[in-house]
């Protein structure tokens, strides 16, 4: 959680605009450490907001009053800071205010802007040298990016937090990055991540994590800036050129007026000037026209843009999620068990790779010391702990305790030459292994060349979960070998992408950038930029989709064909009237009014058609996002509280639009498989209640669960069907009396009969045939989420099976669900 700073201007009148006031609004992202499960709870989107407020100023000095606001989705306050500070006419703060450097609040003015400069951080209270790497555009408009990367302690900031700071004390690792657009030196992109960690106050010492955080302008907020800046740009344009210009040539016409050559010349050719300023004002008229529809079509290609990069960027976190969850299953397998044997790990590992496109291997790493290393290599004489040397060669790993060799790998095809290897024996993949065991929770190493590789331009991360014994002292990882091409492919393969675009992903973690991998189809030169940085298990990588901007389509040079016709005919026509009409020349100003009056018509009928073709060429959720921004960021002064909140409620069910189509997706691809198996639903279950593990911890219900035969059927749609049904006992049992599961089955000659009984809050009888229908929520309280597709998903997949599902129920008695699957 941190506050961004903005330039207003380069001059002192122009510091936060005549208004004195400045919102800004931010997407960020928290993740704060379980210190109990000593695991990451999870990432928890909320919403942020900055304003700036000048409360009094003078010829040199101004006041400006900071305040940073953070809050979850449901409104409660997470963070929240206020301070002064004085600054003078180039945003730099007053010497008086502290005795040591002093920095720019706002950002450096355009006059001031260098390869570095000293940015005064207003969350930490301390002066950051910010470096320039390079110049790039930032939705078209050329930036400057500075970065930062470095320590700050907020010990004094959140005496909130518990035994802070009479025990413990907060410090953070921040990287930092602005971009300064280039010509006026205003920021237009701001982005920070922040790893902050619990210390000893007596000796300093790192305990354990407090939160991982992450700050970025809005997609939204970027584009309103970079318009504010166009807008001040085109406004100094025109008080600093336009005006005045106009202003000496009415002067020069009319000094010239009083010379009668030059009166006749104007009485002669009259006829000429005024149809050649009539096609003049026609023509650049239309090309404005054109130039704001194909303004309007490069918001709708940014926009698009947008959607895309963030749906890569979700699928990518989801396949590294998935990762995630599947060596939770293995680790909690080896703690589970005093030994592991190769033939148990192979089942497991053959069974979990099957499930993730992305992992090429599953591995088991043994923490040795010394003596442990030299037992192992006597008890089996074909296994040697190695390292890769920087040439590539390979040699024994000596007095380099403790080692961290690989045990166990499946497959073992293509992998045998990774058995006894150090991963350790890195420094990067050592500190994953150590940063791992430092906060349980599994932690992606930067990218490496895996030694059973051939090919060295192939990189790979190795995702290492640490194990550990019940003293918490470390035993061992099981990791997961992600090639980096392959976790691209797994992740892009559901999109419908456009035939050009380019894909760049990088590891920017502590600011050193590595080149990952770039996914390029067609000839792209150029096109739309998104990039986003994004937080992965210990990293930070950054995506950059660069997407086609042909914004020349045919609607744009007809509507602009239009506009030059219509000028030319009516300057024809002008011309025509007003030649040999010299002496009636006093009179042609009625004449050329209504001439005007009919290009004025037929302008606004050019107006009307490209609104038509703009407006209904935006997609529906889309103009209702871009509205509900619209509304809640210049008019939000104005509006009610009422149409504050309901303007949230539009908003949060905007943003679930997402996971409504997901849903209707997984609907509307039920019945597509028609290859029937045998499938044990017992297993089913059981690997069901190991996904909603978490869930089940945390309600504790006592389920009651009978063996389940074989039927055939689908494997994937039954894994849906049972996931429904468990969390929707899960989701709405009753708080007041412990929640209990029951599962079992009864069979008949020709199908099974399965049920799923719980003791929750029941259904009304009238409401039993409708709950089956798509979207059709009973329980709209918004401590029972849900989609309304669940089970209507179950209904399809039964259908599919030829098989039927029913409900018995009533209201605060708890449900039984009951389906049935023929035999055959």
């Amino acid at each position: 959680m941190a506050i961004i700073s903005l330039t207003i201007g380069n001059k002192k009148e122009l510091i936060l605009g005549p208004s004195g006031f400045l919102e800004v609004k931010l997407f960020s992202i928290d993740n704060l450490f379980n210190t109990e499960s000593r695991q990451f709870n999870g990432e928890i989107i909320s919403r942020s907001s900055l304003t700036y407020t000048r409360k009094e100023f003078n010829d040199s000095l101004y006041t400006v009053n900071s305040k940073f606001q953070v809050y979850l989705p449901n409104d409660t306050p997470i963070f929240s800071k206020t301070k002064e500070y004085i600054v003078n006419g180039n945003g730099r703060l007053s010497p008086s205010f502290n005795s040591g450097d002093v920095g720019y609040v706002f950002g450096p003015p355009k006059n001031l802007m260098a390869d570095s400069f000293l940015y005064w951080h207003v969350n930490y209270n301390q002066p950051i040298w910010m470096h320039y790497v390079k110049t790039e555009n930032v939705f078209e408009t050329p930036a400057k990016r500075y970065e930062a990367y470095f320590k700050a302690d907020q010990t004094k900031d959140l005496t909130g937090l518990p035994h802070v700071p009479d025990k413990y004390g907060v410090n953070l690792d921040v990287f930092l990055q602005i971009w300064v657009d280039e010509d006026s030196g205003e920021l237009v992109k701001y982005e920070d991540f922040a790893n902050a960690w619990y210390y000893d106050q007596k000796t300093g010492k790192r305990l354990f994590p407090w939160n991982s955080f992450h700050n970025e302008f809005q997609n939204s907020e970027v584009l309103r800036r970079i318009d504010q800046i166009q807008e001040n740009k085109n406004i100094s344009l025109l008080f600093q050129v336009i005006i005045p210009l106009t202003i000496f040539m009415l002067i020069l016409i009319a000094w010239l007026l009083q010379y009668r050559k030059i009166r006749w010349f104007f009485a002669k050719y009259s006829p000429y000037i005024i149809a050649g300023l009539i096609l003049i004002a026609g023509i650049s008229f239309s090309v404005i026209a054109v130039n704001n529809y194909w303004k309007n079509q490069y918001a709708s290609k940014v926009q698009n843009a947008d959607s895309q990069g963030r749906e890569i960027i979700s699928s990518i976190q989801r396949e590294m999620k998935l990762c995630g969850e599947t060596l939770e299953f293995l680790t909690y397998q080896f703690k589970q068990a005093d030994t592991i044997t190769y033939g148990e790990f192979e089942q497991q590992a053959k069974r979990l790779i099957a499930r993730s496109g992305a992992i090429f291997a599953l591995s088991w790493i043994k923490k040795l010391s010394e003596q442990q290393k030299i037992r192992a290599e006597k008890l089996d004489t074909s296994f040697r702990v190695f390292k890769r040397n920087k040439d590539g060669s390979f040699s024994p790993n000596l007095n380099a305790a403790p080692y961290f060799p690989v045990y166990y790998i499946y497959p073992t095809e293509d992998n045998q030459k990774a058995w006894g290897y150090d991963i350790g024996s890195r420094p990067q993949t050592r500190q994953a292994i150590l940063t791992a065991d430092k906060t349980g929770s599994a932690t992606l190493t930067p990218s490496l060349i895996l030694v059973q590789e051939d090919d060295l331009t192939k990189k790979s991360v190795i995702l290492v979960s640490p194990i550990k014994d019940n003293n918490d002292s470390l035993t061992g990882t099981v990791n997961a070998v992600v090639p980096i091409e392959k976790l691209i492919q797994s992740s892009l393969y559901r999109f419908s992408l456009p035939d050009d675009f380019k894909i760049t992903i990088k590891d920017i973690t502590n600011g050193i950038t590595d080149t990952l991998t770039q996914v390029q189809r067609g000839n792209i030169t150029g096109g739309v930029r998104f990039s986003k940085s994004i937080p992965l298990k210990g990293r930070i990588w950054n995506l950059e989709f660069i997407y086609p901007s042909s914004i020349f389509n045919s609607i744009g040079f007809i509507i602009l064909l239009m506009g030059i016709i219509i000028s030319v005919g009516i300057s024809t026509l002008a011309r025509r009237e007003l030649s040999g009409k010299s002496k009636q020349l006093y009179s042609a100003e009625e004449t050329i009014q209504q001439y005007n009056k009919e290009l004025e018509v037929k302008n606004s009928e050019l107006k009307q058609f490209i609104y038509a073709a703009s407006h209904d060429l935006q997609e529906p959720i889309r103009t209702i996002r871009s509205f509900v921004d619209l509304i809640r960021t210049e008019e939000n002064a104005r509006i009610s509280e009422n149409a504050r909140t309901y303007l949230k409620f539009v908003n949060a069910h905007v943003n679930k639009m997402h996971d409504l189509v997901q849903s209707l997706a997984q609907y509307i691809r039920i019945g597509n498989n028609v290859e029937f198996d045998q499938v044990d639903m017992f297993q089913i279950v059981q690997v069901t209640m190991v996904k909603l593990r978490r869930q089940i911890e945390e309600m504790a219900p006592s389920v009651i669960l009978s063996e389940l035969p074989v039927i055939h059927g689908f494997k994937d749609e039954m894994e849906i069907l049972w996931l429904q049904l468990i969390r929707n006992a899960l989701q709405y049992s009753d708080n007041k009396k412990p929640l209990v599961i029951e599962i079992g089955y009864n069979e008949s000659p020709h199908d099974y009969r399965f049920f799923i009984r719980d003791n929750g809050i029941g259904i009304p009888p009238q409401y039993h045939t409708r709950i089956f229908e798509v979207f059709r929520r009973l329980n709209l309280n918004e401590e029972y989420d849900g989609s309304g597709i669940g089970l209507s998903i179950c209904k399809k997949i039964l259908h599919h099976h030829k098989g039927d599902i029913w409900v018995d129920s009533s209201e605060n008695q708890g449900a039984t669900f009951y389906f049935t699957i023929p035999k055959t």
